[in-house]
C-alpha cells in the first residue's frame, strides 16, 4: 500500500481554457527546488489568479488563502514536502485528547505592519469571529474558546479528532485592534498582517500588489522586492502574458494547451503533489414534495441518467475526466471501487416512471456561467433526453454559495459549483464544504442518520489509515449510495514556472497558501 496522507496543500486558483504559441524561454529545472537559492534580494514576483476580493475570511469561507499569504501569517504552518508543523505566531502547543482541547502559546515580541503587538487577544478574535460570522466548521465546531492571559489560548471541542492542530493552526491571525477600530468593511479591503509583506495596491478583480515588510519580526527575510497578483479571465490574454513572461506561474489542464506551451521550451514542473479542478453539481433537497428530494430519482440521474464522462470530454477537455471521488484519482483515499456511475438512459427512464415521474418534471440549474457554461449547458441536455426541463439561471458564486448552498433561498433545484483540489487527503476540505454539520453545502441537503453517523465515525478515527478508510466510505455513500453529491469532471493540472522563477518545495502549505520566504525570482 502506498504512503498515506491525511494533510492537504492549498494551491493557487489558476485555470484557463486555450492558449497560443510564441517565442522560446531558457531551458529551466523540471521540478520544485529542494534547496533555498543563493541569491541577492530582489525580483518582482507576478502571479495570476481569476478573482480577488474580500480579505477578511472569518467573514466567510472564501479562497483568501490563494493570495493573503505573503501578508497574513497563520499560527504554524504545516509544510507539505515534510509534513511538519512549522511554528510561526504560536512558539508552542499542546493537545489534551482527554478533554479535547489544544492550548496555543502564542510567540512574544511580534507586531503587526501598523506597529500593534501581536498577543493571545488577536488570536482569541480571529476564532472567536469564526463562530460569530458563522464559519465555525472551517475550525472544527469548537464548544468554546478560552483566552487564558495575554499570550495563552485554548480551544474545546465537543469530541476527538486527529485534526484540532490542522484546524487551528493553519488560521491567519487578525488584528482584533484594526477591526475594532476600522471596522468589518475596512478589513474587507485592507489588510494589516504579521508577514514579510505590506499591500501596496489593491483595485478588486484587477490588481494586488505586496512590497517587503521593512519592520518584519522573522529573522529569514523575504527575497523577492515585490509580490503582485494580476486577475485576467480571458484565457488568450494570460497565455499570452506568460509567454511573454508577465506572469511567473502557469497552471493548465488542457492538453493541447499544454502541448503548446512545452513546444515553446517550458518544461512542466514536478511538485509535490497533484493539482486540479473538479466542477461539482447538487441536488438541493429541502422540499419533501420535489421529485429531487427522493432517493429513486437522484439515483437514477447521477448514476444512470448523465453521461458524465462524455461531459468531461465536451467540457474539461482531453485531459478531464469523471470520477466519484471528491478529488482526484490521486487522492489517498481513492478507490476504483466507488466508480459505479453507468450511462444507461434507458434504466434511469424506467427508475423514473418507477418513481412516478414517467412524463419527467420541471427544474432550475442555479449556475455560474462563464467557464461553468458548457457543463450547464451539458447538463440540461442530458435531462432534456430523459423529458426534464431544466432552466439555467446563472449567478455569481457567492450568491450560489450564501443562497443556494447554504439553504437561504428556498428554492428546489440544481446548484453548479467548481473548487481547486489537490491530490493530498483533505479532511479539512470535507469539514468546510461537504460535511453535514456547518459546511459549505450542508444548508441545502437533509442529511441522512445514516451520513451523520458515517461524519461522527470519521471525526473519531485514530491513525490515518482508519481516517482514509473511513473517509472512502462517507465518500461513498455521500455520493453513490445518497445521490447527494455530484461530482462532475475533474481536470488535472499541469505547472510550469518561468525559468527566472523558484518555488522551494517548503513553500507549499496545508490551508495557508504559500509561504513567501521560500519563493525566489532572479534578480537579472
Amino acid at each position: 500500500m502506498r504512503r498515506k496522507r491525511f494533510m492537504a496543500f492549498l494551491c493557487l486558483l489558476l485555470f484557463s481554457l486555450s492558449l497560443i504559441c510564441c517565442s522560446s524561454p531558457k531551458p529551466q529545472d523540471s521540478a520544485a527546488s529542494d534547496i533555498v537559492p543563493e541569491a541577492e534580494r530582489g525580483g518582482d514576483v507576478v502571479l495570476h489568479l481569476e478573482s480577488i476580493k474580500e480579505f477578511f475570511n472569518p467573514y466567510k469561507q472564501s479562497t483568501m488563502n490563494s493570495f493573503a499569504w505573503p501578508c497574513y501569517e497563520p499560527l504554524a504552518w504545516y509544510k507539505g514536502a515534510t509534513q511538519e508543523y512549522v511554528p510561526m505566531l504560536a512558539e508552542s502547543w499542546e493537545r489534551d485528547d482527554r478533554e479535547h482541547s489544544l492550548t496555543v502559546h502564542v510567540r512574544q515580541g511580534i507586531s503587526f505592519s501598523n506597529g500593534d503587538p501581536l498577543t493571545a487577544q488577536d488570536v482569541y478574535f480571529t476564532l472567536q469571529s469564526r463562530i460569530e460570522f458563522g464559519t465555525q466548521s472551517v475550525i472544527g465546531n469548537p464548544r468554546r474558546i478560552e483566552l487564558v492571559d495575554d499570550y495563552t489560548v485554548k480551544v474545546y471541542w465537543q469530541d476527538y479528532s486527529m485534526n484540532y492542530e490542522l484546524w487551528v493552526l493553519t488560521q491567519y491571525i487578525f488584528s482584533k485592534e484594526v477591526y475594532d477600530a476600522k471596522g468589518l468593511d475596512w478589513m474587507l479591503n485592507n489588510m494589516v498582517g504579521t508577514g514579510p509583506y505590506i499591500m501596496s495596491e489593491y483595485t478588486p478583480d484587477v490588481v494586488l500588489k505586496f512590497v517587503r515588510n521593512p519592520d518584519y519580526w522573522g529573522e529569514k527575510l523575504p527575497q523577492p522586492e515585490t509580490i503582485t497578483f494580476r486577475c485576467m479571465t480571458d484565457s488568450t490574454a494570460i497565455t499570452a502574458a506568460f509567454l511573454e513572461k508577465e506572469i511567473d506561474k502557469l497552471s493548465i489542464s488542457d492538453e493541447v494547451q499544454i502541448r503548446t506551451i512545452q513546444e515553446a521550451g517550458y518544461q512542466e514542473v514536478e511538485l509535490p503533489y497533484s493539482q486540479g479542478f473538479q466542477f461539482y453539481a447538487i441536488p438541493i433537497t429541502l422540499d419533501p414534495d420535489a421529485p429531487l428530494s427522493r432517493i429513486e430519482v437522484r439515483q437514477a440521474l447521477f448514476l444512470y441518467g448523465i453521461d458524465w464522462d462524455r461531459m468531461a470530454e465536451m467540457c474539461g477537455g482531453t485531459k478531464a475526466y469523471h470520477t466519484s471521488a471528491i478529488g482526484l484519482h490521486e487522492s489517498p483515499y481513492y478507490s476504483a471501487e466507488i466508480e459505479q456511475c453507468s450511462y444507461d438512459p434507458d434504466k434511469a427512464a424506467k427508475m423514473l416512471s418507477d418513481a412516478g415521474y414517467p412524463d419527467g418534471f420541471d427544474v432550475t440549474i442555479y449556475g455560474m456561467g462563464g467557464y461553468a457554461a458548457p457543463l450547464e449547458t451539458f447538463l440540461q441536455s442530458e435531462l432534456k433526453k430523459l423529458n426534464i426541463n431544466a432552466e439555467i439561471r446563472d449567478t455569481d458564486f457567492s450568491t450560489v454559495q450564501g443562497d443556494y448552498l447554504s439553504g437561504k433561498e428556498a428554492t428546489t433545484g440544481i446548484t453548479i459549483f467548481a473548487q481547486s483540489v489537490v491530490s493530498e487527503q483533505q479532511l479539512d476540505r470535507f469539514v468546510k464544504h461537504f460535511s453535514p454539520f456547518n459546511a459549505t453545502a450542508s444548508g441545502c441537503t437533509n442529511w441522512t442518520k445514516e451520513l451523520e453517523n458515517e461524519w461522527k465515525a470519521v471525526l473519531a478515527a485514530r491513525s490515518e489509515e482508519e481516517l482514509e478508510e473511513r473517509l472512502l466510505a462517507y465518500c461513498d455513500d455521500y455520493v453513490n449510495g445518497q445521490c447527494l453529491f455530484w461530482p462532475c469532471y475533474t481536470a488535472p493540472n499541469a505547472v510550469f514556472f518561468q525559468p527566472s522563477y523558484t518555488e522551494a518545495k517548503e513553500a507549499s502549505a496545508v490551508n495557508c497558501g504559500f509561504d513567501p520566504l521560500y519563493i525566489f525570482k532572479d534578480t537579472e
